[in-house]
Formats: C-alpha cells, sequence, structure tokens
C-alpha cells in the first residue's frame, strides 16, 4: 500500500508523540478485496497507425467470437494535449486546438481522427452486440486502406461492414 509524504509523516509523527494507551488502541486494516467475476475485463491500448497492434487485434477477432461471453473487451487510445504549440504543428498532429494531438510522424490529425472513428465503431457495434465488425473492420483495413487509414478508405471498409458512417463521422 502507498500513502503520501505528508500522511506519512503525520502518521510517524503521531507513533512519536502518542501514549502506551494509545498505541495499544491502534488498530491498521487494510482490505484488498477485489469484485468476483467470471468476466475478464480487457482494455486494450493500442495506436491505429501501428501495424502490429492492428493486427493483434485484427487477429484476436477470430478468438473473440468462442470466448466472448468471458471477456468485456474496450479498445483504448492516448492523446496529448499541446495547448502551447505552434500553429504549424497543432494544424498537422491536432484536432480541437491543441486539446488533441498526436506525436506521430506522419499527420497526427489523421491519426486521431482513425482513432476516433475506431473507437466510435466499437461502441457502435457493441451495444448492437455485432463485435465481429469491429475485429473485420481492423483486418480489412490493413489489407485495403493500409496503415495509417484515411477518411476515404475507412469509409468504404465499413460500407463493406454494413456499418454505417454517418453515425460514426
Amino acid at each position: 500500500m502507498m500513502i503520501g509524504n505528508r500522511h506519512g509523516q503525520m502518521l510517524k509523527n503521531w507513533l512519536k508523540s502518542a501514549s502506551p494507551e494509545e498505541l495499544k488502541a491502534v488498530r491498521l486494516e487494510a482490505r484488498f478485496e477485489t469484485k468476483k467475476s467470471k468476466v475478464v475485463d480487457v482494455k486494450m491500448w493500442y495506436a491505429s497507425d501501428d501495424e502490429k497492434s492492428v493486427d493483434f487485434i485484427g487477429d484476436l477477432g477470430d478468438y473473440m467470437k468462442h470466448v466472448a461471453e468471458l471477456i468485456e473487451f474496450e479498445p483504448r487510445f492516448a492523446f496529448w494535449n499541446c495547448p502551447h504549440c505552434d500553429d504549424k504543428f497543432r494544424d498537422t498532429h491536432c484536432v480541437s486546438n491543441g486539446k488533441y494531438c498526436a506525436m506521430s510522424s506522419f499527420n497526427g490529425r489523421e491519426k486521431i481522427l482513425e482513432d476516433l472513428r475506431q473507437l466510435c465503431i466499437w461502441r457502435k457495434v457493441d451495444r448492437e452486440g455485432e463485435h465481429f465488425k469491429f475485429f473485420k473492420y481492423l483486418k480489412d483495413l490493413k489489407e485495403f486502406g493500409g496503415i495509417p487509414a484515411n477518411a476515404e478508405a475507412s469509409k468504404n471498409i465499413m460500407k463493406i461492414h454494413n456499418i454505417d458512417s454517418g453515425s460514426i463521422e
């Protein structure tokens, strides 16, 4: 168990100044309770411009259909904010005026937009119970659209898998 320096110092000071009766009355208890469940919660952090991650998650779909009732899957993406970056950087690598940026060697703005599309696709197919569409989207995106993906390729692949791109964009 970890506590901050200030709280640790408070405990040490109290222990030094406590009477023998107070020390006898002290009881320290820590509980590390976990929720028991037959479902594993998987939060997969990745970037849509990382081919190996996209391959892995796309291939994961082949196995998920056999264990879907045992796994609660959710894709996750990391963004950085850069409110003090220059305009050129923000125009190329950010959305929302520097609130969400990608430190990427190519167009970070496109990467963020694809990350957001994938997150929205996941949420839509998750609500509809059609998880397989997300995994197929990733597989086909790499094969037909390329990594990093662009909006046009993404829209075409959504169409192939009957994912309404209008509800995603």
